[in-house]
């Protein structure tokens, strides 16, 4: 049985935008938290810490889309802040971690298939059996599509690479 591939619209930032984010957050060192179950780094925004930019990570499943959370609904998890539509996805996300957290702690799947970080969009995602996928660009997230299996396995293989590469 073919896994199921969700796709949800494009990203609507611009480049100039995430460019100088980057810039910035190279700057001040920031952007990635450690989780603490598999201490892979978290894309996170480097001045306000949030995960996901403050999409709900359940949400992505439940509803089969990208779902701003409310700061009435934050947690602090994995070195990074939360946010969550609901009380009860942030009850489920805190008791089942590992079925809701994005793969490759938000980075692109295919940057890390080159050997390197780059942060996920959280509008450019896919779910591969059940599990959340973010991309960098439209470009990534159709190579990803159009070899889903074997790309996931080489991000496999060279992720614990790369994770202890940026802890130093």
């Amino acid at each position: 049985m073919p896994s199921k591939v969700i796709m949800v619209s494009p990203w609507r930032h611009s480049f100039w935008l995430v460019l100088v984010s980057w810039l910035f957050g190279a700057m001040i060192g920031g952007g990635l938290a450690q989780a603490s179950d598999d201490r892979s780094p978290i894309v996170t925004d480097v001045l306000t810490g949030l995960a996901l930019g403050g999409f709900d990570p359940v949400a992505y499943q439940l509803s089969q889309a990208a779902r701003e959370g409310s700061p009435r609904y934050e947690a602090k998890i994995a070195g990074a802040v939360w946010r969550f539509v609901n009380a009860g996805n942030r009850q489920i996300f805190e008791t089942q971690r590992d079925i809701y957290f994005p793969r490759f702690g938000g980075h692109d799947p295919v940057a890390v298939t080159k050997g390197f970080i780059a942060a996920g969009d959280p509008l450019l995602f896919l779910l591969v059996d059940n599990r959340l996928y973010l991309f960098q660009s439209t470009e990534n997230l159709a190579a990803f599509r159009a070899d889903t299996r074997r790309l996931i396995a080489r991000a496999d293989h060279l992720w614990p690479r790369i994770v202890e590469q940026s802890r130093r």
